[in-house]
């Protein structure tokens, strides 16, 4: 069975504030040489609220709930994103575990995946 990747960890403190999870990944997608738009939608009870990264090369700009269509959009429960946030589970492995869902290039999920991850690891599913 592969091994996937793992996000560096998002947080300092267990439970901490979620907005500071995004914050902490947009600091690690800067100079990521991609040019995308990377949407986070976090499913919360009957509600949900999404966190968009406007990636320009080596800069990352982070807003919430833009409305523009994203390249990438990844969609999971809140206890599933603190779980990938914290570096306990691997966004892969939420995915293939059908805890999470991926809309649109998932080659560029692959290659911000290999930028953030702490180490080792499958950074897709098919191949590289």
């Amino acid at each position: 069975m592969a091994t996937y990747a793992r996000v560096r960890r998002l947080t300092k403190q267990r439970d901490a504030d979620i907005a500071q999870t995004f914050r902490r990944l947009a600091e690690l997608l800067r100079d990521s040489g991609s040019t995308a738009t990377l949407r986070c939608t976090i499913l919360v009870a009957d509600k949900s609220r999404s966190w968009t990264f406007e990636l320009r090369g080596r800069d990352c700009r982070l807003h919430s709930d833009v409305a523009k269509v994203p390249d990438l959009e990844i969609i999971t429960r809140e206890a599933t994103w603190r779980e990938i946030a914290d570096g306990r589970l691997s966004p892969l492995e939420a995915f293939t575990q059908g805890r999470m869902r991926i809309l649109g290039d998932t080659a560029l999920g692959s290659r911000l995946l290999r930028h953030v991850a702490e180490s080792g690891g499958a950074t897709s599913i098919c191949g590289g």
